[in-house]
C-alpha cells in the first residue's frame, strides 16, 4: 500500500516514502522522521510535525498506484 497524503495549508499532495525513519544526527539522535515527495522533490519532516500539517489524503495498492503513474504519463 502506497500512503498519499495532503498538506494541510497548501493542499499540496505527497506520498509517503517511510514512515519511520531515524534521524542520526548528533542533537536529533534517535528522533522518528517521515520521508516524502511530491514526485519532484523529496522532503524529510519529523514524524509528530508530519502528523500535524497533512491529512490522509489516499491508500492505493501498488497496482492503482502504477495505473496512477501511466495517467499522469
Amino acid at each position: 500500500m502506497k500512503m498519499f497524503f495532503q498538506n494541510k495549508k497548501t493542499k499540496g499532495i505527497y506520498k509517503v516514502l517511510y514512515e519511520e525513519a531515524i534521524n542520526c544526527t548528533n542533537a536529533q539522535d534517535g528522533q522518528i522522521m517521515v520521508i516524502y515527495t511530491n514526485g519532484k522533490e523529496v522532503f524529510v519532516r519529523e514524524q509528530k510535525e508530519f502528523q500535524e500539517k497533512f491529512d490522509v489524503y489516499s491508500t492505493l495498492s501498488e497496482k492503482e498506484v502504477k495505473n496512477e503513474e501511466k495517467r499522469s504519463e
